[in-house]
């Protein structure tokens, strides 16, 4: 399953003009010069001349080290004017991929399996909350593990229903059957004592969401370079 911005005017169509920030990098572990054979290398994978210097572009990126394992983030998609991609040695390409459009891979996974995974406040569960599905479209149901988009699994709160379906097992939870932010203050909304269970379904979903390979990974899954390839349809090729 792929998960791309819908709004066409947040896509790099044309591909992506980019600055390194000054002083952004810290020589002894991420040079410049590692940056740029990162970028040929993303290049190369989706065979397109994607990302390149800036020449006197409006919209552009900027590329912001932070550090070994200072982590990153970037906006979904093109924001317009100058905007900032933040990353270090190990989240390089999934943040490049959230500059594209790309959102994560498990975020329908989350959803689904929200009442079981007892995350609360994450991300998703936010984004959901606020409409995410008319921000983002999905081009399938299937859950890929390995795309660069991924979480591991470890990233979502611990549960009975993670701690039972590792061993290959349904659970029964109780409480109340509903995500979190769909909760009434009303006793009639809320479904005390009510139990849930676990299907296999669920159990196998789980299980593939502990064998992602994460998001410090820097490998293109053939998936991602297709959407890539889409959502930058007027990139010249390489």
């Amino acid at each position: 399953m792929n998960v791309w911005i819908r709004s066409q005017k947040k896509h790099w169509r044309r591909g992506v003009p980019c600055v390194i920030e000054a002083q952004s990098y810290d020589s002894a572990r991420f040079t410049e010069n590692n940056l740029m054979a990162m970028l040929h290398s993303f290049n190369v994978s989706v065979g397109l001349d994607l990302w390149f210097p800036r020449d006197d572009e409006e919209d552009y990126v900027v590329f912001r080290y932070t550090g070994g394992g200072g982590g990153g983030a970037s906006p979904v998609g093109r924001q317009g004017g100058p905007q900032i991609l933040s990353y270090d040695e190990h989240c390089l390409f999934h943040e490049m991929g959230h500059c594209l459009g790309l959102g994560h891979q498990h975020y329908f996974a989350r959803c689904k399996l929200g009442k079981y995974l007892q995350g609360v406040d994450h991300e998703d569960w936010n984004n959901h909350a606020n409409g995410a599905r008319s921000f983002f479209n999905e081009s399938d149901g299937n859950y890929n593990n390995a795309s660069v988009m991924c979480y591991r699994l470890t990233a979502f709160a611990n549960s009975p229903a993670i701690q039972a379906a590792l061993q290959n097992k349904t659970v029964d939870i109780k409480g109340d059957s509903k995500p979190k932010h769909q909760r009434s203050s009303s006793s009639g909304d809320k479904a005390k004592g009510k139990a849930i269970k676990t299907t296999m379904e669920d159990v196998r979903l789980i299980q593939s969401m502990a064998r992602a390979k994460g998001s410090d990974d820097m490998t293109l899954h053939a998936s991602d370079v297709r959407k890539i390839q889409e959502l930058c349809a007027e990139a010249s090729p390489l």
